[in-house]
């Protein structure tokens, strides 16, 4: 998010950020007297259809969604809108695969991607796995804490490394404490909050006028076009955020209901962030943007949207990451010494992190190059595991490189590589097996 000018936000505004910001804190530590791993870890499977929605819209109306989005409309009309109907539909391929996922993790009692890539590959070392998943997710938490600490920064005219540090702890220490269980019992508050003020923004924003000219992409390629809708749709069903929720649904029938539910009202949420961004005249700050939709007098309201979509978001990024550590027989108190560490390891880097853009760019093109790995982990009856290892390690690699050479080809070209190497390796161990 690009930091906005001062624009007098109010004491209000400060106090509606303090709140929100101690409400899941309150929630983790009134529920951490009955917690265990599996509720720390996945809530115990027990995720109803009301909290998988809600979970779902939360997840996927993030800041990184908000600015991805939102530029790159302000760029080109025809690439916002693009993305916002390949994220729709990135919802829709989770729904038609929630079944598959949910049966494959139940036989196999995984709850995570890392985990049943793991477990159907045969790795024997899950961290060759967890390594490069975390360095995607890694970097879409750095995005989200970025983005809190600009605000916080605003809101209450603090430096930028006290608003880092207050952000990393205020959204650390509630998953610290509560794990998986304290984000899905907050959801429900974030999601009505994101809802109630975008339909809000819908109902009442004013018509963009002027001529749209569909063939314009502006500063990007059409190879950046064809990307958005080879992968994006894709990179829904790879985020270890949206696995972990169709694994822990109580059922599968849940997890579908909730994704076709959700692709409707997620949908709507992006076309209105296209809509907003489509409105003539405003720069390329989201914030002000959005300060300046709500009602008179009243613009902390933009502020409490944004902060929820950030903090909900957080969460169900940081917590999927321990579920291989859960299954390698780490404790309770183990695996919140690990979450701590990663928040830790998030703020040190998030000090040292360039555009915000870039690095949401470079998040969502390495999701990609999973894709391989879950194919043979879906479909394949003996995947190989350094298929799995090779594949995801080397495209990871070069879709971050090339993220910093030419955006509009590291996703496809990425993915090339990374389906190459694992056909390869796949198919040079089938071969070797028939030569033994």
């Amino acid at each position: 998010m690009p930091q906005c000018q001062p624009c007098g936000v109010s004491v209000l505004s400060g106090f509606v950020l303090a709140a929100v910001m101690a409400f899941p804190i309150a929630i983790a530590i009134f529920r951490s007297q009955r917690m265990d791993v599996p509720a720390f870890v996945f809530n115990a499977g027990r995720n109803s259809l009301s909290q998988i929605t809600a979970s779902v819209i939360c997840g996927n109306i993030g800041i990184g969604t908000f600015v991805a989005i939102f530029l790159f409309t302000r760029a080109s009309l025809t690439i916002g809108i693009s993305i916002a109907i390949a994220y729709t539909m990135g919802l829709v391929v989770c729904a038609i695969l929630a079944r598959r996922i949910h049966e494959l993790s139940s036989r196999h009692d995984t709850f995570g991607l890392v985990d049943l890539i793991v477990v159907t590959h045969g790795v024997r070392h899950p961290l060759l796995i967890w390594m490069p998943v975390a360095v995607v997710f890694v970097l879409r938490i750095m995005v989200q804490i970025a983005a809190l600490a600009l605000i916080l920064t605003e809101a209450f005219g603090l430096s930028p490394t006290a608003s880092l540090a207050v952000a990393t702890i205020s959204s650390g220490s509630y998953v610290v404490i509560g794990g998986y269980r304290a984000a899905t019992e907050t959801d429900m508050f974030h999601a009505s909050v994101i809802l109630s003020i975008l339909l809000f923004v819908a109902a009442t924003m004013p018509a963009a006028g002027g001529e749209i000219d569909l063939l314009d992409l502006g500063p990007y390629t059409p190879v950046l076009l064809v990307g958005i809708f080879l992968f994006l749709p894709f990179s829904a069903v790879l985020g270890i955020d949206n696995w972990q929720r169709i694994a822990t649904a109580r059922t599968a029938e849940v997890a579908t209901k909730a994704y076709g539910i959700c692709a409707v009202v997620c949908g709507f949420c992006y076309a209105t962030i296209v809509a907003v961004a489509a409105l003539p005249g405003g720069g390329t700050d989201v914030l002000a943007s959005f300060r300046a939709l709500m009602p008179p007098g009243a613009p902390w309201l933009a502020d409490l949207l944004f902060a929820c979509a950030i903090i909900s978001t957080i969460d169900t990024f940081m917590v999927p990451l321990t579920t291989t550590f859960a299954r390698l027989g780490l404790n309770l108190s183990q695996l919140r010494w690990l979450v701590a560490g990663l928040f830790g390891l998030v703020a040190v880097l998030t000090g040292m992190m360039g555009d915000l853009l870039s690095n949401i760019i470079a998040a969502f093109n390495s999701l990609a190059v999973f894709l391989p790995a879950v194919f043979g982990a879906l479909v394949l009856r003996a995947p190989k595991p350094q298929a799995a290892i090779s594949s995801m390690v080397i495209g990871v690699a070069a879709s971050l490189l090339l993220t910093t050479i030419d955006v509009s080809s590291s996703a496809p070209i990425g993915f090339a590589v990374s389906v190459a190497t694992y056909w390869l390796v796949h198919q040079a161990r089938l071969l070797r097996r028939a030569t033994d």
